[in-house]
């Protein structure tokens, strides 16, 4: 009890910023990434922190619904290449009602949607130079074809699980993901066996080439949707299975 006390008054203590509390997390994170073979793979995600009942919390936003109440959690966890284990945190920020509480930043940033501030925390994460190439690994609410160029024109290296739904050029057709991975169906070649759901499976993969077909489109501060021109690019689509035999 006595170290909870003790932790609480540190943390509470308001000239004890974020960044601080930070750096020795980041130069652990310098360590831990000498566990990796060739890649720094950090994931990125988001994680609502429901505090509906709490209506002493006065910096509460809004989250899925109009009486869901709370905050919303951005964190980059750096994980092995070797393996998947998580190795340590290297950002976290909180979502308030008066902006962004974050380790990246002394001040509070803006409040931006979740898919816009994504880029910023790789820009930083990448200048912590964990001594590795970093991957930026994202859900599939980072399969945004503006941002996705973005990314591409900050020279970022990054792993994004695709929305099968997206249309892109393959082998000079027009076809949706979902289209291009059934006709690899006979190119998938065992990679590795690994956990999936607590039991032993095998995992395949394929690759191909793909190129976006469609203009992008982005959200203007008065809520107008602008069109970006198209610029199609090449990428590289990995389709993964798995089974029960190699």
């Amino acid at each position: 009890m006595a170290a909870a006390q003790a932790a609480w008054r540190f943390y509470k203590n308001e000239r004890v910023s974020l960044v601080e509390l930070a750096k020795p997390i980041l130069e652990q994170a310098k360590v831990a990434a000498t566990a990796c073979r060739e890649w720094a793979l950090v994931i990125h995600d988001w994680s609502p922190l429901h505090y509906t009942n709490r209506e002493s919390k006065k910096d509460r936003i809004v989250l899925y619904n109009k009486n869901d109440f709370g905050y919303l959690l951005q964190a980059a966890l750096l994980i092995s290449d070797r393996d998947g284990a998580p190795l340590c945190p290297v950002y976290l920020g909180v979502e308030a009602a008066d902006g962004v509480h974050s380790t990246r930043r002394e001040g509070l940033l803006p409040r931006r949607p979740e898919i816009d501030e994504i880029n910023r925390t790789m820009g930083y994460i990448e200048q912590q130079e964990p001594g590795h190439k970093i991957v930026h690994i994202i859900d599939r609410q980072g399969d945004s074809l503006l941002h996705l160029r973005r990314f591409e024109r900050c020279g970022r290296t990054y792993l994004i699980r695709g929305n099968d739904v997206r249309r892109v050029e393959h082998e000079g057709q027009s076809r949706l993901l979902s289209e291009v991975e059934a006709m690899m169906e006979d190119q998938f070649r065992f990679s590795r066996e690994i956990q999936y759901k607590g039991r032993k499976a095998f995992q395949y993969v394929s690759e191909t080439t793909s190129y976006a077909l469609r203009s992008g489109t982005k959200t203007t501060p008065t809520r107008r949707q602008a069109q970006i021109s198209n610029d199609p690019r090449a990428s590289n689509y990995s389709p993964a299975r798995t089974g029960s035999s190699p």
